[in-house]
């Protein structure tokens, strides 16, 4: 069964855009599933992170693709991600959520860190990010599930998501959809190779997965669950692409953990040494966006 969703539209780096209601009822076609909007927002909550206090890690592996318009699409990176989502019961009916995300590139060739690698479509030798993101703060409750807005961000960033849920022999999907359309940070004229134009482009999906009966065990909090990230849109700016037509295909997958422990040491060796601050007790508290909005804050213009 697939049941619509209402777009959410997310400027993840720097601004959210959205417009949706806050409402009681779950989401467009939900009520074949779920009573109301709790029901739907405690299952949701099960497979992205936990319904009671305590941690939930997601390990992501896949890789980015480089997709030139009109020619054949190449893989530049791998990609290992660590995200830490720590969950807190604050009142009845009621949770916060408070994510952090480390991600590390490896060369496909050798599995190390890429601390440098060569773009085989323009022929430079370019610096990939090793990503941060968070901590950004979630609210679960009877309003659903959503997004605290951060500093400087749009106030519309509290609106509440929407999904899209399919059942299959026994297991169920939760897809969640966001577009991005927005100012690019990266003007042509400052940053003309890291910039892909006027405005940025792209769009993504994450989809949880478990077993119906699992979500629905009133005495299983955090059943066991994975999650399949999908995103394409314009060059990230440590490409050096410039205004060259085609786009960035990021392809991941994961499971949850309940302890970093069970993640495996190879990833958790590589994440560390970019991210040693995700696996204190209390990670960074200084906020971080993610691809755009690190390479704002830490890299110059190169010259062309």
């Amino acid at each position: 069964m697939k049941l619509l969703r209402r777009s959410v539209l997310l400027g993840g780096s720097a601004a959210l855009l959205a417009r949706s209601a806050f409402a009681a009822t779950p989401s467009p076609g939900a009520g074949d599933l779920f009573p109301d909007r709790w029901s739907e927002t405690l299952a949701y909550l099960k497979l992205r992170a936990r319904a009671n206090d305590g941690d939930a890690w997601y390990w992501f592996s896949g890789t980015i693709d480089l997709l030139p318009h009109g020619e054949k699409g190449l893989t530049l990176v791998n990609i290992d991600c660590l995200n830490l989502r720590r969950v807190k019961q604050t009142g009845d009916k009621k949770f916060s959520v408070t994510m952090w995300e480390g991600a590390v590139f490896t060369d496909p060739a050798t599995g190390k860190i890429a601390e440098t690698i060569l773009n085989p479509l323009n022929g430079r030798t370019v610096e990939p990010m090793h990503y941060r993101e968070g901590p950004t703060e979630f609210i679960a409750d009877e309003a659903g599930f959503r997004t605290l807005p951060r500093e400087n961000a749009s106030p519309l960033a509290a609106s509440s998501f929407d999904f899209t849920w399919t059942l299959g022999g026994g297991h169920v999907w939760v897809e969640r959809g966001q577009k991005l359309d927005m100012v690019n940070p990266f003007t042509p004229e400052q940053w003309p190779l890291e910039s892909a134009g006027m405005r940025l482009h792209g769009a993504n999906s994450s989809t949880l997965h478990g077993l119906w009966k699992d979500v629905m065990d009133a005495k299983q909090p955090m059943p066991p669950a994975d999650m399949v990230f999908t995103s394409s849109g314009d060059w990230f700016p440590w490409m050096l692409m410039g205004q060259r037509p085609g786009s960035v295909l990021y392809r991941a997958k994961g499971p949850r953990f309940q302890s970093i422990d069970e993640a495996p040491a190879r990833v958790c060796k590589l994440v560390e040494a970019k991210h040693p601050e995700l696996f204190r007790p209390i990670p960074w508290t200084e906020k971080y966006g993610g691809v755009i909005t690190d390479h704002l804050r830490q890299r110059k213009p190169v010259k062309p």
